[in-house]
């Protein structure tokens, strides 16, 4: 369950700002985590091809706290494909682990024709702190497929591999198919 309360100001026709709050709750593990999250960002269109934002994330969960930093670009490739990449920068105080010092990066390639929608997303993270040495690579993927106004073929697949600091290797995927 959430709640989530946005304003995006346009001050020209290819610059913007954007602010939004999140309110959410989840239960992990059958434990509650109720999780506040503020986002303030900019965007701006530099040419008919490039776009590039600069966001700031500040979140209170029960679990972590933080304040992160992103810079990305999405580049249209032509009017199929996009091509996107971002660099993230964050400090987290973990509730099990203390202060960790957050880095990611991403590429992503989005693609639209027709009755077909695809994107695919790789994304490496290290967190680093005292008590905490993670390295985990994510990739999420999808793919929609609409057969009819009333009718869509869609699949995904996500997987990710974290090694944590003793070097035990943790393996997720995740498959769905939704008919």
């Amino acid at each position: 369950e959430a709640a989530t309360l946005g304003a995006n100001y346009r001050m020209s026709d290819s610059y913007s700002l954007y602010s939004n709050y999140t309110l959410s709750t989840d239960r992990t593990n059958g434990q509650k985590n109720t999780k506040n999250t503020f986002t303030t960002g900019q965007r701006k269109r530099v040419s008919d091809q490039l776009r590039v934002y600069s966001e700031h994330q500040f979140t209170h969960e029960t679990i972590q706290s933080g304040v992160g930093h992103t810079f990305g670009l999405d580049y249209q490739v032509n009017k199929q494909l996009t091509a996107t990449a971002s660099v993230q920068s964050a400090r987290l105080d973990k509730v099990d682990t203390g202060l960790t010092d957050r880095d990611a990066f991403s590429v992503g390639l989005n693609y639209r024709k027709d009755a077909t929608e695809a994107s695919t997303r790789l994304e490496y993270r290290r967190d680093e702190g005292s008590l905490e040495d993670t390295e985990q690579w994510v990739t999420t993927n999808k793919v929609n497929y609409r057969l009819s106004p009333s009718l869509r073929l869609q699949g995904k697949l996500n997987f990710s591999e974290t090694k944590d600091q003793l070097g035990t290797n943790i393996i997720h995927n995740q498959n769905r198919k939704i008919y």
